[in-house]
């Protein structure tokens, strides 16, 4: 009866074998695809690092050019703005009380830049491009003996430079 029964059972083994067969094929298979998987994972992974370092070094060289072009910059605060204004003038004048000789061949450019805050009525900055770093020095430089020389209320302000109504400071700084 043992023996009976067990002989039914045997023809469900090609099927069983079949089964484990067919199971282990897509085992394999997936086995691959995972194996294939976390190589490209760790290749992209490597591709990513490498990317990110890329990334750093060009964001370091970008400020670091950005700071070079503005060596030779001057930022003057608080100068009032009027329509027929002529910056070159204004700044050489500047340049003038503060016992600093300034050519107009020494500016390579001065222009006013836009506000951070529309709504301020703080006048826009002058941004100020000397031909060199030394002469951006040096202009710093009389600007901070002037104002060290003064009392408070004589420090830089509108008045030295001759603009009319009330008298404000003027504040002259590097343009980082």
């Amino acid at each position: 009866m043992e023996i009976e029964s067990l002989r039914k059972e045997m023809h469900i083994l090609p099927d069983l074998k079949q089964a484990v067969d067919f199971m282990s094929e897509k085992y394999d298979i997936m086995y691959e695809e995972l194996t294939s998987l976390r190589s490209l994972s760790s290749s992209l992974q490597a591709e990513n690092s490498r990317i990110l370092n890329d990334l750093k070094e060009l964001k370091l060289k970008v400020q670091q050019m950005e700071q070079y072009s503005r060596d030779c910059n001057i930022e003057i605060q608080c100068l009032p703005e009027h329509k027929q204004e002529n910056l070159v003038n204004t700044v050489q004048q500047l340049a003038k009380i503060v016992s600093c000789p300034l050519e107009e061949k020494d500016i390579q450019q001065c222009t006013r830049v836009a506000k951070k805050d529309n709504q301020s009525s703080r006048p826009r900055a002058t941004i100020l491009k000397l031909s060199t770093p030394r002469l951006r020095d040096c202009l710093l430089a009389a600007v901070l003996t002037f104002n060290k020389n003064k009392p408070k209320e004589e420090k830089l302000n509108t008045a030295h430079l001759g603009i009319g109504g009330d008298k404000s400071p003027v504040y002259v700084s590097e343009h980082l």
